[in-house]
Order: structure tokens, then sequence, then C-alpha cells
């Protein structure tokens, strides 16, 4: 495969997007589909659920599920190209030539796009696998396990950033004209809501203790000063 011209990380968002609409028909069946006992609905509720509704509301229902299917495929499908293409990009010299700059923080795409990534694989479980609920206990440790892999990726990432520029003061002001820069926030944000989960979700104590106290240093990273605000020019 060639590289795509003037291809950047922030193609990632591409792929990002895609999973937000999963997320967004997926938030749907939490007010379509009653799911007593549970907090979120799975396969179960809505299997039996569309069996006695109404026309319409069946319709609005596989409209949701083929909502979820459709843009999960576009998620993953954008996913492995972008990774491919990053792979192009670092062989070629793209990621060096971006270190200690501006674009350096694109980078930040990636762990942000892992995370939604993450968030797709439990939708598309919890909805289409019929009886996973009865494991998920078991699934919520591998949730946090990998959610804090991408947030000390993410946190390399931009504390190798945030040291060069502030070593070198590379950062550039007058080409700051984008929202780039909030990426950082982005990604540490997206593994913080995807590590409280377990901690919403969960009847083990020791897993809700865990997840809840990741999620808010995650998330406190999220509100930490971006590099635009801090002027690293040196006198």
């Amino acid at each position: 495969m060639k590289q795509i011209n003037n291809w950047s990380a922030l193609h990632f968002l591409a792929s990002l997007g895609a999973g937000g609409m999963v997320v967004t028909f997926f938030m749907y069946f939490l007010f379509w589909v009653p799911h007593p006992g549970r907090p979120i609905p799975v396969y179960a509720d809505w299997f039996s659920h569309i069996q006695t509704a109404s026309t319409g509301k069946q319709a609005m229902m596989l409209l949701g599920l083929a909502g979820i299917f459709f843009f999960a495929w576009l998620h993953f499908k954008w996913l492995f190209l972008n990774f491919t293409q990053y792979r192009i990009f670092k062989a070629n010299g793209g990621v060096k030539k971006i270190i200690g700059t501006n674009a350096h923080t694109q980078l930040m795409a990636m762990p942000l796009t892992y995370a939604m990534s993450l968030n797709i694989c439990f939708i598309l479980s919890a909805i289409f696998i019929p009886g996973l609920w009865n494991v998920v206990e078991w699934l919520f440790p591998i949730s946090i396990v990998v959610f804090t892999i991408i947030g000390v990726w993410a946190s390399r990432i931009y504390l190798d950033f945030f040291s060069l520029v502030l070593q070198s003061g590379s950062f550039d002001h007058t080409a700051n004209n984008s929202l780039s820069q909030m990426l950082p926030s982005f990604a540490f944000s997206m593994v913080g809501v995807g590590l409280a989960a377990p901690a919403a979700m969960s009847q083990n104590t020791v897993v809700i203790g865990i997840s809840y106290l990741l999620s808010i240093f995650f998330t406190t990273g999220g509100v930490i000063p971006r590099a635009d605000q801090i002027d690293y020019r040196h006198e």
C-alpha cells in the first residue's frame, strides 16, 4: 500500500467519528429497550423486546442495530487503514520530523481512537453476543488493564512532547491555528471515561475501587494545561 499524500495522524479522527456514531445509536437503545437489573441493554433485552414491540418501534430498533453495525465497520475499516498509513509514515521518517513541533500532539489521536475502539468492542459484544452479561465481571478487569495501557501510552506521547518543547522552546504559537492541541485532553478524557465504566457497572468492590481511582487519575490529565497555554519561548 502506498502512503496517502499529506497523511497525518489526524486522519485517525475519521475512525474516531465513526466510533462516536456507534455510541450514538447505542444510546438510543438505553431509552428504547427496557433493561431491568442491568445498567445497559444487552442482546437478551432487545431480542425479547423486539418480538412484542409495535411495528414502528421494531423498525427503529432494526435501524439502530444497523447503525451500530455499519458505523462499527467503518470505524475498524478506517482504523486499520490509518494504522497501515502510520507504519508507512513512520518508516519514511515522518514521525521524526514532527517530534518536538506543534504537530507532535497529533500522535495523541492514536490512543484517543484506540480507546474508542475498546468502547466499540464492548458495545458490539453486549448487543450481539448472547449471554455475555453472565461473564461480564470477568471482562471488567481486562478492560481496566487495556484502558490503563492505552492511558500510559498516551501519557508517554504527551510527556515526550511536553519535555521537548519545554527544553527547546520549539512550540510555535504563531502557527497554532487549530484545535489539535486539545487532543491530549480528549485522549485522557476518553481513557478516563472508559475506566469509569467498570466502576459504574461492576458488583465487585475491588474492581470498582481500582476502576474509580484510575478513572480519576486519567480524567485529571484531561484538565492539565495544554501546550498552547504556556509560553515556552526562551528569553
